[in-house]
C-alpha cells in the first residue's frame, strides 16, 4: 500500500494532512491517484481562510475529481482531514458547504 504523504505546501504554507479510513478506501477502490489529490488539494489557497471545523469540498473539472475536507485550525498550524474523495465532480448536499474550485 503507497504511503500517503502527511503534509502540503499550499501557497507556501505547509497544512498537516490527516487521512480518514473512508478516504483512504476510497483513494483505492476508485484508483484515484494520490498525486491527483495532492494537487488538488494545493491549488486551493482558499483553504487557507475557512475557519475552524469547515467542511469544503474542492472540486477539479479537469481531473474529474472532488475531495471533501474538514478544516481544523490550531494556532497558525492547518490541518486539512480528508474525508472523502470521490472520481466525479461532486454536487453538495449541505448548504453550509463552501465549494472550492480549482483547474
Amino acid at each position: 500500500m503507497e504511503v500517503l504523504p502527511s503534509s502540503i505546501l499550499i501557497d507556501n504554507f505547509k497544512c498537516k494532512l490527516n487521512w480518514s479510513n473512508h478516504s483512504i478506501l476510497r483513494n483505492i477502490q476508485r484508483q484515484i491517484a494520490t498525486e491527483g489529490i495532492i494537487e488538488t488539494l494545493e491549488k486551493a489557497d482558499e483553504l487557507l481562510d475557512l475557519k475552524n471545523n469547515s467542511f469544503c469540498w474542492i472540486r477539479n473539472s479537469q481531473k474529474k475529481i472532488s475531495v471533501l475536507v474538514l478544516i481544523h485550525t490550531k494556532g497558525k498550524s492547518i490541518i486539512i482531514e480528508v474525508i472523502t474523495v470521490i472520481n466525479k465532480i461532486a454536487i453538495p448536499t449541505c448548504e453550509k458547504d463552501k465549494i472550492i474550485e480549482v483547474a
